[in-house]
């Protein structure tokens, strides 16, 4: 699914800037995942690892010294998960443990530069793209697109409080760090709803999508089958099978008869489908629709080209390997 025809089944009938607003977001995301999956390809390395290596190379640059808990409170890791994840990082050479110089009690994470050039440009070239793309921005656009990113935290997650009506920059203020920051912080809310989702209906990320995919095509009155799952998800047909075993069995699909092809199944959600996922989702979205449509237009221009930009500086790292 298309991030555009994924957004129409919510955002039906809404603004068009604020549609587009909210599309870009969506491929700035899809775009960020599909480049980590290609990290994990590349280096063997999982996301909170490749996480805590770019933040820790990038304190390294900035002369910034990282204790391990300064690095759990910024990953939102247990102590004890950052500890077996520092050992499976120092055996695998990414850093070194030595002694705080004032506190032989405590420990300093040292990176190691990588040598290897795609493992570098996954750890180091693409905070430097993105980054760039902040500091391109001035500072009263850096402040829409903060705001933005904040706004839309708030509408993923009813603990984060919206920020003030007015707000920029100071002069002495750091807005493109403040950018990378709204844009760490954003995909945080994100996951943390995610999360939500998954225990509400009690099924995973791929699952959903299934659903949301079907009952897309419901609407649009198009017919799906097993296979057109298997692309639009990236499965295997075995695994499709399987899930739709989990589907029909929650009673949130049934199988019928494919109305054109004898050979084929259709698969068709059910009433209780729609209803439950948009009892889970439909408020937050309404939420979401909200901050792009309260935007005027030259906000909606800044946030809708900046996401662009990072996208197709996303979409470069790591995509010729």
């Amino acid at each position: 699914m298309t991030a555009q025809e994924d957004a129409s089944y919510w955002y039906q009938d809404r603004q068009t800037r604020a549609r587009l607003v909210l599309e870009a977001l969506r491929r700035y995301r899809d775009a960020e995942l599909a480049m980590r999956e290609r990290a994990r390809t590349s280096t063997g390395l999982g996301d909170n690892d490749l996480s805590a290596m770019r933040y820790l190379l990038q304190q390294d640059r900035a002369g910034r010294q990282v204790t391990p808990a300064e690095l759990a409170e910024h990953l939102g890791l247990t102590r004890p998960s950052v500890t077996v994840m520092l050992d499976r990082l120092s055996r695998a050479g990414y850093l070194r443990r030595r002694r705080a110089p004032h506190d032989r009690r405590s420990m300093i994470l040292v990176p190691r530069e990588p040598e290897d050039p795609g493992i570098h440009e996954h750890l180091v070239d693409l905070r430097s793209g993105v980054a760039r793309r902040a500091a391109e921005l001035d500072r009263n656009d850096a402040a829409i697109v903060v705001r933005f990113l904040h706004d839309m935290r708030a509408a993923l997650d009813d603990g984060v409080t919206p920020m003030p009506d007015r707000f920029w920059f100071g002069a002495d203020d750091d807005a493109a760090t403040a950018v990378l920051s709204g844009l760490r912080e954003y995909r945080a809310s994100e996951q943390r709803m995610r999360q939500r989702t998954r225990d509400s209906m009690r099924m995973g990320d791929n699952d959903l999508h299934a659903l949301r995919y079907l009952l897309k095509g419901q609407r649009q009155g198009t017919c799906i089958n097993a296979a057109d799952l298997a692309s639009e998800l990236a499965m295997k047909s075995s695994s499709v099978t399987a899930m739709l075993d989990r589907l029909s069995a929650s009673g949130h699909v049934i199988r019928e008869p494919h109305p054109s092809d004898r050979r084929s199944v259709a698969i068709i959600p059910t009433p209780a489908a729609d209803t439950e996922v948009r009892a889970t989702l439909g408020t937050m979205h309404g939420r979401m629709i909200a901050v792009p449509g309260a935007l005027d237009e030259h906000a909606a221009v800044v946030v809708e080209r900046f996401l662009a930009d990072i996208t197709d500086a996303i979409a470069l790292v790591g995509a010729d390997r």
